[in-house]
């Protein structure tokens, strides 16, 4: 085949010693007025609306998504009560909203691969902040209480700082460091990296249990080794990466460095009063850490902070006695009533902020979905656009048809899947209006991304709005497909040369098949002045699109095929791209990935091999540098590795749901 397809703290949170449940409600008086839009929001959609690719979108996405930070077992009861309880309730609650809710507990689901690669804390931190970035109101909880948690050493160390911490040590302990840290050239700048858990303790990823507890405790033994020499010497806030927990970084990102902590953050936190005087229960290493000195001086450092940045709305505390069978909501009716407390708390609590915050937006969700659907295509022309590189000749071509008025019929970009139709076609968009004016009216659609453009009936009629708000015109649109036609064509003679108007269509071949699509009956031929239609496609003949577009437009000057691209242009695409993430690769390395894609010159298998090649350290040995050879085996590669690092059910589940769920709608 070929290359294609502390005490302050109690002060502050009102704990009494008396051990009786006793939460502290958070005042339901999360007072708001209904937003209405601002003269520069309503700017910014209408921007939006005539085809600004430059604009900032605002985001549609209708989502809670809620970011659970915690250690394990200390609140396995109140995570599992949530999960059974609470959730649905939510989920359906969001939902009577028009909204989606989400969960992501992070202590659920890690797999071994991560923590054997050291990527467990690096997971967690992006979750944090795409939580942030899409969430409609809460977005970041936390159930610290007694435990500060897991302190992983950090995965890469710069250089220098790594160098200096050897020169103060030991031999034993020099031979230990440079047996987990590798330096790696390959970053820019360069750093040390610490290499999986499973090369050097083969055990820890196996499928024999007892094998793999052993294999982890000698893992846990050679961190704490490796974390006591780092914090010995090194000075200052150097200290803070090997001294804080996975939870105190969490937090960190989540709250203290967020600016709106007090309208998307809550801490739920649990009072055992006097359990640290229990130092002969078993149930207690499972609440409060037996094995760090220093834990109860972070910890209470960092409840300080918390008390100290949070309104006390935003805390919610429970006093409980702490009991011989340790923390028990069977068995102890004050542990069971608590966690009753505390779901009920917790519903009404998320219930708040999720209706305060959509009422904040409201201007958005009332907004036509013609907004919607339109603020999702700038929105992917924008991501495109960011990591484009090369293909001047092509968007030439398309510039020159653009600003040629002698052009009267439609421009045809065509090229095999993944030679980068796409992002042509967004990169065209964005530059339009610097070839001619920046009035001119952009509208865009990449056919089959969203459902109101997914069939041509659906298609039309958001043109033809679209058009009718821009140039002002009656805003009555048809919903009969022929006069959908008809006022398409009518619509287009309002174009003028102090607003011209270009249409971008890509990917005529995700359009549904129905109301005749592929006869392009809909299609205007014969353009008026001042108007511009760039299409794109396929050219196999089974989506018929390609050989119909022959027909009706005999010329070859209206059509362009993409070329694969040229040996220079792979070289200067790459290096732009390595750039932009600070990476390189080795000498060597970088002509294995040139010469692989210069035999496969096409974006798609370029774009996936390059993602492939970041995974490459300076010191990575040949057999682990190699590239497949064609689109199919690079993107069968890198879904092998995904179901490695996240499990080949959820995965084919994910992908699946994903399939199934991409629905197409028409306007009847």
């Amino acid at each position: 085949m070929g290359c294609g397809l502390s005490n302050q703290v109690g002060d502050r949170l009102g704990g009494s010693p008396g051990g009786t449940l006793s939460p502290k409600r958070i005042n339901p008086g999360y007072t708001h007025n209904v937003a209405v839009p601002s003269e520069a929001q309503r700017k910014t959609l209408d921007a939006i609306l005539a085809g600004d690719m430059e604009i900032a979108c605002p985001s549609n996405a209708k989502i809670v998504r809620i970011f659970t930070s915690s250690t394990f077992t200390d609140t396995q009861h109140e995570r599992n009560a949530l999960m059974e309880k609470v959730y649905p309730k939510l989920k359906a609650f969001c939902q009577e909203r028009g909204y989606e809710f989400q969960v992501v507990d992070m202590r659920w689901g890690v797999r071994d691969e991560a923590t054997d690669d050291h990527m467990a804390t690096e997971l967690c931190l992006k979750e944090v902040l795409d939580c942030k970035k899409v969430s409609t109101g809460p977005n970041f909880v936390t159930f610290l209480s007694h435990k500060y948690g897991y302190r992983p050493m950090p995965r890469m160390i710069a250089i220098d700082e790594l160098d200096n911490v050897v020169i103060k040590v030991n031999e034993d302990e020099r031979s230990l460091i440079e047996r987990w840290y590798k330096k790696d050239t390959n970053h820019v700048p360069s750093m040390y990296v610490m290499q999986p858990v499973s090369r050097i303790i083969p055990d820890f990823i196996t499928g024999d249990q007892k094998r793999n507890e052993e294999a982890k405790s000698q893992w846990w033994n050679v961190m704490q080794k490796l974390r006591q020499i780092f914090m010995r010497n090194v000075d200052g806030a150097l200290k803070d990466k090997y001294r804080f927990s996975v939870t105190e970084n969490e937090i960190c990102r989540g709250i203290l460095e967020s600016s709106d902590a007090a309208q998307s953050t809550i801490w739920y936190h649990r009072v055992f009063h006097h359990i640290t005087m229990d130092r002969d229960n078993p149930q207690l290493s499972r609440h409060v850490d037996t094995m760090e000195d220093d834990s109860s001086v972070l910890l209470n450092s960092l409840k300080n902070k918390l008390a100290n940045v949070l309104p006390d709305r935003n805390i919610q505390t429970y006093n409980l006695k702490w009991s011989k069978k340790g923390f028990d909501p069977v068995a102890v009716n004050d542990h069971r009533k608590y966690i009753q407390q505390f779901c009920s708390d917790f519903e009404h609590q998320m219930q708040e902020l999720v209706v305060q915050a959509i009422s904040e937006r409201v201007h958005f969700d009332s907004l036509d979905p013609l907004y919607e659907d339109i603020i999702q295509h700038v929105s992917f022309c924008q991501n495109k656009c960011e990591a484009f590189q090369g293909r001047e000749d092509t968007l030439s071509i398309i510039e020159s048809y653009i600003k040629n008025s002698a052009h009267k019929l439609p421009l045809v970009i065509h090229g095999p899947s993944g030679s980068g139709k796409t992002s042509i076609v967004a990169m065209a968009a964005k530059m339009t209006r610097k070839w001619t004016t920046d009035n001119t009216a952009i509208v865009i659609r990449f056919l089959g991304t969203t459902s109101a453009s997914s069939s041509i009936r659906s298609v039309l009629y958001g043109l033809v709005k679209q058009i009718n708000i821009i140039y002002k015109l009656d805003n009555r649109v048809p919903e009969d497909l022929k006069q959908l036609i008809r006022s398409l064509r009518e619509q287009l003679t309002n174009a003028s040369e102090e607003r011209p108007l270009v249409i971008f269509l890509d990917s005529l071949d995700q359009l549904d098949t129905g109301d005749g699509a592929q006869q392009l009956a809909w299609l205007p031929t014969d353009l008026p002045n001042n108007v511009k239609i760039v299409l794109s496609t396929l050219p196999e003949e089974k989506y018929e699109y390609y050989p119909r577009l022959k027909t009706i437009l005999p010329s070859s000057d209206n059509f362009v095929g993409v070329p694969e691209l040229a040996e220079q242009d792979v070289q200067d695409i790459i290096q732009k791209w390595f750039s932009n993430e600070n990476k390189t690769l080795t000498d060597n390395q970088m002509q294995v990935l040139v010469n692989t894609c210069q035999r496969c010159p096409i974006p798609l298998f370029l774009k996936i091999s390059f993602v492939e090649s970041c995974r490459w350290y300076s010191y990575s040995d040949m057999n682990e540098t190699i590239l497949q050879e064609t689109v199919r085996d690079a993107i069968i590669t890198l879904f092998e590795r995904i179901e490695k690092n996240h499990g080949s059910i959820m995965v084919s589940r994910a992908l699946g749901y994903i399939t199934a769920g991409k629905t197409k709608t028409k306007i009847k």
